[in-house]
């Protein structure tokens, strides 16, 4: 067993798994278990590594068996998709590897030369040769495998996982169930005895950090092989989890009528849970007074289709929710329920909108009710909501919930509700102004008064610049001795990113200092800043001042 499955079964989370598989072997079957566990740990202990590097004007490729089941190397991917057999290698004639011999024991190694740059092998346990796997080639070149195998697998599987998070992915077809898993970015091949057939996957993901949770898309779905070459990818997206505080708010929540162990979980935006089986009042972290609850089912017994219901709804600090698992026997994928495809118009600038979906998935053959959630900032950039478009019916709300009763009647097929799209109106900002507007430089310090007045209503952060350098130098009849400029700039900013008023400009500079002789010069550096909270977006004023630091300076 590889050590990220160890450290995947070991933890709760883990424990829970495997207490589900358990259950599925009572469901499935002495055998079924036999075929699962026989190919799991076939998979799971061939551990080959590929190593690639210049040699003789061509490409070197030794394999070495680190683990203690044997296996068989059968192909090799080369840069450009070629893809030969360990025969046609070139042989290097090395004392410490063999070419024609292709079985390999423990520390056992095979080499070969090719023309082009190896990238991938794949290697067939010596024991069940159903039992294969495709690895990179470390070394010399890091190449996209996926592109890489993309016309030469029966089904490619990859999962992106840029977190590092750990990932599980389930796959099962009518010979058996099997499983990969992983914390990284990776690709794998999978080869149906036959075709047509069709492939069933559940996928979960949990972080490897405090203080993120993980996510895995798609969660449930199948892909049907034909005999042309298909492909699955899953993606892991991550958010960092605000800092707990004593100050946190709580509910409580229950879980009913999970009597056939399906896993589920339960978030905040802050927090999640996840179980198996029935719990009563389980305390969870929610992000404020009020937040958003959603529930989702991460593992489905083996030959049922669960679902959770609600599954999203609304929290109050300190109250309690109960959650209702559902379980019908269907040996055909559910179908996934998807949050609908919403836009915003114009498509850049205004706050992007979002959606969401109170159930994850529903049973194949089976019906339900459905409510989509369509939502949209008030406002924010400079842009005002005016109304939304779902379905071709408008709503002047930000807030859209439609209900509709969906029915799952093509197994794996992804349901969704109307798409829509929020219409915003521009606003600009207003104008503010400098008083005065200009810079005496035989000063040490300047005061200025910035006025505004804009169309923005509320209160908002003030926020203004004077900066500039300038150089004088000795005075010549026809020439101009002032090099440089001040400028300043100054802002009315709203909590949600809204520019309310704005305005820049140069100084004009009516006083300065003469060098004494044309072997002098006087550089003046003008510096000021601030910020300043809690102002009146519609109009104000505020007072800052500038800083001037003139120095004599000798060429």
């Amino acid at each position: 067993m590889s050590r990220v499955l160890e450290e995947v079964l070991t933890s709760t989370i883990g424990f829970i798994i495997a207490m589900a598989i358990i259950g599925a072997v009572v469901g499935a079957g002495l055998y079924g278990y036999w075929i699962y566990t026989n190919h799991q740990t076939l998979q799971n202990y061939m551990w080959p590594i590929a190593e690639v590097v210049p040699y003789q004007g061509g490409y070197l490729l030794a394999i070495v068996n680190t683990g203690n089941e044997p296996f068989y190397v059968e192909q090799i991917y080369l840069k450009g998709g070629t893809v030969i057999t360990p025969s046609q290698a070139i042989n290097p004639n090395l004392n410490w590897c063999s070419t024609s011999n292709t079985k390999l024991m423990h520390n056992q190694w095979w080499c070969g030369e090719a023309n082009q740059l190896p990238v991938a092998v794949r290697v067939c346990s010596a024991i069940d040769p159903r039992v294969c796997t495709v690895v990179p080639v470390h070394g010399w070149s890091t190449v996209d495998v996926y592109s890489l195998l993309g016309t030469n697998c029966p089904v490619l599987v990859t999962v992106s996982d840029p977190y590092s998070a750990t990932w599980w992915v389930i796959w099962f077809m009518q010979s058996g169930f099997y499983s990969k898993s992983g914390s990284t970015t990776y690709t794998w091949c999978i080869d149906p005895p036959y075709h047509p057939i069709t492939i069933s996957f559940n996928a979960f993901a949990f972080s490897n950090s405090f203080g993120y949770i993980c996510q895995i898309s798609p969660t449930l779905t199948h892909v049907e092989y034909n005999g042309k070459p298909v492909t699955q990818v899953f993606t892991v997206t991550c958010q960092q989890l605000p800092l707990l505080t004593p100050s946190n708010y709580f509910v409580y929540v229950s879980v009913t009528n999970d009597t056939l162990g399906a896993i589920w979980q339960i978030s905040s935006s802050v927090s999640s849970t996840s179980g198996i089986g029935n719990v009563n009042n389980q305390q969870l972290p929610i992000g404020g007074q009020t937040d958003t609850l959603t529930a989702s089912i991460i593992f489905n017994p083996i030959g049922y289709t669960c679902s959770i219901s609600p599954g999203s709804t609304q929290a109050t600090n300190g109250s309690s929710y109960t959650f209702t698992v559902n379980c019908v026997y269907s040996p055909y994928p559910p179908c996934p329920v998807s949050p609908p495809i919403v836009s915003t118009n114009p498509s850049i600038g205004p706050p992007q909108p979002t959606s969401g979906a109170s159930v994850s998935s529903i049973p194949y053959g089976q019906s339900e009710q459905v409510t989509f959630y369509y939502n949209a900032q008030e406002s924010g950039n400079n842009y005002v909501f005016q109304y939304w478009s779902i379905g071709g019916s408008k709503y002047t709300s930000n807030v859209v919930t439609i209900t509709e009763t969906l029915t799952c009647t093509t197994p794996g097929q992804t349901l969704t509700g109307p798409s829509g799209t929020d219409y915003y109106n521009y606003i600009p900002p207003g104008p503010i102004s400098i008083n005065p507007d200009t810079i005496d430089l035989t000063q040490s310090s300047e005061t200025y008064t910035f006025n505004w007045t804009s169309a923005w209503n509320g209160t908002g952060t003030f926020q203004y610049t004077i900066s500039g350098t300038v150089y004088i130098y000795y005075p010549f009849s026809g020439q101009s001795n002032i090099q440089g400029s001040v400028s300043w700039q100054a802002t009315v900013t709203l909590p949600d990113g809204t520019v309310a008023a704005q305005g820049s400009g140069t100084l004009e500079i009516t006083n300065y200092l003469t060098p004494p002789s044309p072997n002098y010069y006087i550089e003046c550096v003008v510096s000021g800043s601030g910020t300043i909270n809690g102002v009146n977006a519609s109009h104000g004023n505020e007072t800052g001042t500038a800083s001037i630091s003139c120095y004599l300076e000798t060429w």
